[in-house]
């Protein structure tokens, strides 16, 4: 998938990274960030745990559009639930759609609403 990202050079900077452990890019530098179909059981040893590394780069204000599986969600709710809230974010959108066939996914557009220094994000 990187070789065909980098084709298109759309990206200032492509990195592979295993989402399970911190990633390599400073917190707060993220300014966009999509994920479908990757929070999902087999896709990350511990999916809850992944998407806080992913959120804890997010700069302040900057929104997040994910998807899990429904099911994987809601047997791990209250962990994902906790990961959004310890990084600063909220959901600021939700719902729940077809993913592949009779799968449905829960959709959430998150936002990171605190700033380096903890403090509310003024909109």
């Amino acid at each position: 998938m990187l070789q065909k990202a980098s084709k298109r050079q759309l990206y200032q900077e492509l990195k592979c990274a295993d989402m399970n452990y911190a990633l390599p890019v400073p917190a707060w530098s993220v300014h966009l960030c999509m994920s479908i179909g990757v929070f999902l059981e087999g896709h990350c040893d511990c999916c809850p745990k992944a998407l806080g590394n992913v959120l804890v780069c997010l700069a302040a204000g900057v929104y997040a559009v994910i998807s899990i599986r429904q099911q994987h969600l809601m047997s791990l709710r209250e962990e994902f639930l906790a990961v959004i809230a310890d990084t600063g974010c909220t959901i600021e959108e939700e719902s729940v759609c077809a993913y592949l066939g009779p799968v449905q996914a829960r959709y959430m557009v998150l936002k990171k609403g605190l700033n380096e220094a903890g403090r509310p994000v003024d909109n």
